[in-house]
């Protein structure tokens, strides 16, 4: 983790004129401390509304791990997962070289589908969505998007 970084961005908050605090530095690759963190930030702040995730390509048990420990304290406020995935994760995408990179944003998809019908038959009012990253040409915005996953990622 970024210590200096983290600072910075608390700044920037405050200085919005918000409130942010934040538990660093936290290794999300250690089960013990990633549980522990998304404890304590409940209990600080009396609950947990939102989890944000971004994984990069080889970090889905971060995604995994931290859901898994956030996801019943969603389901007692109502709160929501956002997940970070990416068109390359719909239909995997030339302009990576990274196949990792389609397979875990590609499994962070299916895990928020997962996630949001579970919120959804339980009647808990939590939910998760999935942001799709992609790369558009401008000025005409013209897409490298194949055109089946446009499709795709709209019905779903």
């Amino acid at each position: 983790m970024n210590t200096e970084a983290n600072e910075e961005t608390i700044e920037l908050v405050r200085r919005a004129g918000h409130e942010m605090t934040a538990s660093a530095p936290v290794d999300l690759g250690d089960s013990v401390q990633e549980r522990r963190w998304v404890e304590e930030a409940a209990a600080e702040h009396g609950r947990l509304d939102v989890l944000y995730n971004n994984a990069s390509a080889d970090e889905l048990d971060l995604v995994f791990y931290t859901t898994e420990y956030a996801w019943p304290m969603l389901a007692r406020s109502g709160g929501v997962v956002i997940n970070v995935g990416s068109t390359a994760g719909l239909v995997g995408a030339r302009h990576t070289a990274k196949a990792a990179l389609s397979a875990t944003k590609g499994a962070v998809i299916a895990m928020t589908r997962r996630l949001a019908a579970e919120g959804a038959e339980q009647g808990s009012g939590r939910s998760a969505s999935a942001l799709a990253q992609s790369r558009l040409r401008a000025p005409r915005a013209s897409s490298p998007i194949p055109r089946c996953a446009r499709r795709c990622w709209r019905r779903s």
